[in-house]
C-alpha cells in the first residue's frame, strides 16, 4: 500500500476500482487503517472503499485502525463515513473495538469509546472482555474503571480484574477500590444511625433525639449494634467526624425524622 496520499489519489483517479483492491482477504482500506494514515484512509473512503469488508479473521478496516492505535480523528472518520456497527462488537463473538483498544493499551481510544454517544450500546460482556484483555495493565484497568458509566459496570471491571490479574499494581489498585466501594455501601446503610447518634449528643438537641437509645450508648456499643445490622468490614471508618458536614443536607431536608 503506497503511503503517499498524493500518489494514492492519482491512482484512484485513473482507476476507482483500486479503492476496493485486495491482497488475499485484506483490502487497501485495511492496510491504510493499519498504518493509521488519516489522509490515505480519507482518500479511500472518498472513493467509496467498502468499510465493512472482512478479512479471514473477521476483522474490518475500522477494527484494523483500532487495533493499531489509530488517532481519534481516524476513528471518527470511519464513523462519519458509514461504519455500520451499532455497537462496539463484531459478529461471531470476536473482539470488539473497546476490547481491542484495551488489549493494545490505547488509552485515548478506550476513553473515547467509553465517552462516545454510543456508550449505551456497550454491553456488560464487552466491558468484561475489555478488562480481561487488559487485566495486567494498570493504566488500562484504572482507565476502564474511571470512565465506565454505571456503578454495576464499574464494579464489574474491579471484580473481573481481581479474579484474573497477575500484576501486583493492579491487585493493589483493585483492592483499594473495592474497599472504597464497600465502605461507601456501609456508610449508606449506617448514615441514618450515625446521624441520630451524633446529633442526639449535640447541645440543644431535641428531647426526642437526646432520649434515643443510639444517642445514649457508648461508642463500642454503637459499633456492636451496627455490626449486627450492617455486617460489612467497610463500616468501621477512621474519620467519622468528617462525615457530619457532608451529610448536613439530610437534616436540612428533614430526612432525619424518617428514622423514628
Amino acid at each position: 500500500m503506497n503511503n503517499n496520499e498524493y500518489e494514492v489519489r492519482q491512482q484512484l483517479q485513473r482507476n476507482r476500482n483500486l479503492a476496493n483492491a485486495k491482497d488475499g482477504s485484506v483490502t487497501a482500506l485495511m492496510m491504510a487503517a493499519k498504518t493509521t494514515n488519516l489522509e490515505i484512509v480519507e482518500c479511500l473512503l472518498r472513493y467509496n472503499a467498502f468499510v465493512d469488508a472482512r478479512d479471514s479473521t473477521r476483522m474490518n478496516s475500522f477494527l484494523y485502525a483500532v487495533a493499531n492505535g489509530a488517532s481519534i480523528e481516524v476513528v471518527q472518520l470511519f464513523l462519519r463515513k458509514g461504519y455500520s456497527g451499532t455497537r462496539w462488537s463484531i459478529t461471531e463473538d470476536k473482539e470488539g473495538a473497546l476490547s481491542l483498544a484495551a488489549e493494545g493499551g490505547h488509552l485515548r481510544l478506550v476513553e473515547y469509546f467509553l465517552d462516545t454517544e454510543l456508550n449505551d450500546h456497550l454491553a456488560s460482556k464487552n466491558i468484561k472482555r475489555a478488562t480481561l484483555n487488559a487485566c495486567d495493565n494498570i493504566d488500562v484497568v484504572s482507565c476502564l474503571h474511571r470512565n465506565t458509566q454505571g456503578e454495576n459496570n464499574k464494579n464489574l471491571v474491579l471484580l473481573t480484574a481481581s479474579d484474573h490479574t497477575t500484576n501486583d499494581h493492579v491487585k493493589r489498585y483493585v483492592s483499594k477500590q473495592i474497599d472504597l466501594v464497600e465502605k461507601d455501601l456501609a456508610w449508606k446503610e449506617a448514615r441514618s444511625l450515625w446521624l441520630i447518634r451524633v446529633h442526639g449528643n449535640k447541645e440543644g438537641a431535641s428531647q426526642q433525639l437526646q432520649s434515643h437509645p443510639l444517642a445514649a450508648i457508648d461508642n463500642d456499643c454503637f459499633k456492636l449494634v451496627c455490626s449486627f445490622l450492617i455486617p460489612t468490614k467497610g463500616l468501621f471508618f477512621k474519620n467519622a467526624d468528617d462525615w457530619d458536614d457532608d451529610y448536613n443536607s439530610d437534616l436540612r431536608l428533614g430526612r432525619l425524622r424518617l428514622f423514628f
